[in-house]
């Protein structure tokens, strides 16, 4: 009976951590203020910073979504498979591939808009006077706290939020298509139809 409650609490200990895993990472990440090791476990409310120019942590979650962060910070608010993941990014750039699912929602803070997405690939870059939005494949809705505003952002289109206004919708420049299919094939999930 003993070893049936060991091995049940094992099981769900490994269940519980196993939503989230690294990788790959490069230079100096932090995981809540200490140096990240391969024996470090990410989980809910982890708080993950990326410092330096070519640092970057690519992450999988359990709904076999891939974030790749890099320079900056961000926090993990919930992530429950086969629900709702929370992302609060602070500051720096996500890449994210998210597949299409009716079971689990994602959404994004940032400090001017949260985005909501469901089976995509985009990019978001966080400064501190402004949200971008850059879709790459599918649709992201795109919520702004200053003018409460709901935006689409389809494949190929970008949008800028500062403190003062929404930017329209606009079509994506070849150059960031071009980085964005770079990076997405660095990460192993290319894009297609560049």
């Amino acid at each position: 009976m003993k070893e049936l409650i060991i091995g049940t609490l094992l099981l769900f200990s490994v269940n519980v951590f196993a939503a989230i895993s690294v990788e790959r990472y490069n230079e100096t990440i932090y995981i809540n203020d200490k140096a990240y090791t391969k024996e470090l476990i990410i989980k809910n409310n982890d708080s993950i910073r990326v410092e330096g120019k070519k640092s970057f942590i690519q992450l999988k979650l359990e709904d076999h979504s891939i974030m790749l962060f890099k320079e900056g910070e961000f926090k993990l608010k919930k992530i429950a498979p086969q629900k709702e993941n929370i992302v609060e990014l602070k500051k720096g750039v996500l890449y994210h591939y998210l597949i299409k699912s009716k079971d689990v929602n994602f959404k994004v803070n940032t400090k001017y808009a949260s985005m909501g997405i469901r089976g995509t690939k985009y990019m978001i870059e966080e400064k501190e006077s402004s949200s971008y939005v850059c879709v790459c494949d599918g649709t992201v809705s795109v919520f702004d706290y200053i003018n409460k505003q709901l935006k689409l952002i389809n494949k190929d289109q970008e949008v800028l939020i500062t403190k003062d206004k929404t930017g329209d919708i606009k079509s994506t420049k070849q150059q960031m298509i071009d980085m964005n299919f770079d990076i997405f094939q660095e990460m192993g999930y290319p894009l297609i139809n560049n």
